[in-house]
């Protein structure tokens, strides 16, 4: 009888974002007949953490904040601490490997941070694939550090992107082709999502304008605001809710409370089930200066929410302009102009929600699944 085939997979930590969404999708649908599957974190940390399936192999080197202790002194110890042991086993890689029960057959890097982790692997016989979920062209200021992703990805067996655009980036501004490479979509479970959606009932004002993501300016909330201000201000009544957290929120809130719309403008913060708030909210937002493939505005089209989004990254191979949502230039009067149609046209809004029903079938999470499935067993023969 064959041996199963034992991935590890690769990741940073597990605090709400995209990537490690998509992660706990393939955690829980890889086939348990055909996978043995294993995971290291370079921190234990996160709000996801406890989601990873039961019979997952879990393995991390640094303790997360919630552990770090409240005593200022002794949190720069242990965060002193925790460094240098992520540099000890950097550089000692098989020392880490040594706690693995088994020896990997492919090694999955499934965030940037991981890729030199993954290169620098022990194991020289195991596959190796990099699963890149950014636009690198527009994600780094500092093009040396594109150009550093790049060579550690040449190191790699295969290299996985979420969307075409991504990979058609690397080509056209740095000139390169790796020598094995995919484009697979990120799934998303639509049984899970309309069950997540009814775990419990939430109350938004109406008409309710919801945004998830963290709060960096690459999400461009600042610019969200504004036009929500200027409709605020001509009559159009409406609210906005963000969920999510991050280093903009304190600038964010001194803005609300500046424009005095702070019972509009809503910063609800991190959710671990979103979905409630997707689903009772009239419409999605996503104003983001850059994207690769973002997940949620997959979810929210399962939950046929008309959507307004950026037109920037792979949001183009997700959104058809007028049928199932609507494309703008990230700037102030786009965004404010797209508002105003969804809050002054109900007509055309039910349209938009109408081509959002075959959603499912369009983005079927279970051919994705396959499709892993073959790469991963085509890099082993």
């Amino acid at each position: 009888m064959n041996r199963k085939i034992h991935l590890v997979f690769h990741i940073r930590s597990m605090e709400i974002g995209g990537i490690q969404k998509v992660l706990l999708e393939y955690l829980a649908n890889l086939p348990r007949e055909e996978f043995e599957i294993s995971l290291i974190t370079s921190l234990y940390q996160g709000e996801l953490i406890n989601e990873i399936p039961k019979d997952i192999r879990t393995y991390f080197i640094g303790n997360g904040k919630e552990f770090l202790s409240k005593n200022k002194y002794i949190q720069k110890l242990q965060l002193v601490i925790r460094r240098i042991k992520l540099a000890f086993y950097q550089k000692f890689p098989n020392l880490l490997y040594r706690k693995l029960h088994r020896k990997p057959n492919i090694e999955i890097a499934f965030d940037i941070p991981t890729f030199q982790w993954v290169a620098n692997s022990p194991v020289k016989d195991s596959k190796k694939i990099s699963w890149l979920h950014n636009d690198l062209k527009n994600t780094h200021a500092n093009e040396n550090i594109t150009l550093h992703i790049i060579a550690l990805m040449k190191k790699f067996d295969t290299c996985i992107m979420v969307s075409d655009f991504a990979k058609n980036n690397i080509k056209k501004y740095y000139n390169t082709e790796f020598k094995s490479s995919f484009v697979v979509n990120n799934p998303v479970n639509t049984k899970d999502i309309q069950k997540k959606s009814n775990e419990f009932n939430t109350v938004l004002p109406h008409p309710c304008f919801i945004g998830a993501g963290r709060l960096t300016k690459s999400k461009a909330y600042d610019l969200l605001l504004v036009a929500h201000h200027h409709l605020i201000q001509e009559g159009h009544q409406h609210y906005i809710a963000i969920l999510g957290d991050g280093p903009e929120r304190n600038k964010l809130s001194e803005e609300i409370g500046r424009l005095g719309v702070e019972k509009t403008f809503l910063l609800l913060g991190n959710k671990t089930n979103p979905y409630p708030y997707f689903k009772e909210a009239d419409f999605f937002i996503h104003p983001s200066l850059r994207e690769s493939y973002p997940m949620v505005i997959l979810e929210n089209l399962l939950l046929n929410k008309p959507i307004i989004s950026t037109n920037v990254g792979g949001i183009p191979e997700i959104i058809d302009n007028g049928i199932n949502g609507v494309l703008i230039n990230p700037n102030e009067d786009e965004i404010y102009n797209a508002m105003k149609d969804f809050l002054t046209q109900p007509e055309w809004v039910n349209k938009i929600k109408e081509g959002t029903k075959n959603s499912s079938e369009r983005f079927n999470e279970n051919k994705i699944y396959q499709q892993v499935i073959d790469i991963f067993k085509s890099i082993l023969k």
